[in-house]
């Protein structure tokens, strides 16, 4: 069956089978994002359409009901050429591969990056223009207490949010808040990052400012390091 020539999310015969954005795992060992996943029943078009975030509109032939849900975990799983796809909503562990920290991040950032890194296929789809998108970037700060010498923060901060680690979750914060404001701040290395989130976690933010400086990056790309 001839996949639609020009995809368009505004189509009639166009059936939302997850319409937010998402990951599809194919054979259990690719991962790519998608922002949404569709189904056409246009007896001319019909078959599957992903929106995925870095290579477009990706279509499969398969029909609507050879698409199967997942138990009740709210995946849906079809067979496309002996290939195996799933998809699903984001976890905070996709972050290991789509952050350039590779770390877990809160569901709603990865929603937002996912959006965000896809604005032309967006733009492309509707013929609409957006609004510009603030350019993307992400860091992890590490800020300490110059008297103390002790990690007083551990902030996630990027275009998609700002976020200190409390208790082994990210948790969203402001640092314009006066207690940050005599704190001493460094980047952490983005290839570091899990080891020191790590530590972090372990030993509930009772981390040493000599512990914690081997972590450093040596080339910070951000903006707010103070030392």
């Amino acid at each position: 069956m001839p996949q639609r020539p020009d995809f368009d999310l505004t189509a009639e015969s166009l059936v939302s089978i997850m319409d937010s954005a998402g990951v599809m795992e194919i054979d259990s060992d690719d991962k790519e994002a998608f922002l949404g996943v569709y189904y056409d029943t246009n007896p001319d078009f019909f078959g599957i359409y992903v929106v995925y975030t870095s290579s477009g509109v990706q279509y499969y032939n398969v029909r609507l009901e050879d698409v199967a849900t997942v138990g009740f975990t709210g995946n849906y799983l079809f067979v496309s050429e002996g290939k195996e796809y799933v998809a699903r909503k984001f976890v905070e562990a996709d972050g290991s591969w789509m952050s350039d920290y590779k770390m877990d991040l809160p569901v709603e950032v990865l929603y937002r990056m996912a959006i965000t890194s896809s604005s032309d296929t967006i733009e492309s789809l509707i013929n609409l223009k957006l609004p510009n998108f603030l350019p993307e970037y992400e860091a992890l700060y590490v800020y300490y207490d110059e008297q103390t010498k002790l990690l007083v923060s551990l902030v996630y901060l990027s275009s998609y949010g700002t976020y200190a680690r409390v208790d082994g979750d990210w948790v969203v914060e402001d640092i314009s808040l006066p207690s940050y404001q005599n704190m001493l701040t460094f980047e952490v290395d983005s290839e570091r990052a899990t080891e020191l989130i790590d530590m972090f976690d372990e030993k509930m933010g009772a981390v040493s400012y000599n512990d914690a400086v081997d972590f450093k990056a040596t080339n910070p790309e951000g903006a707010q390091s103070n030392e």
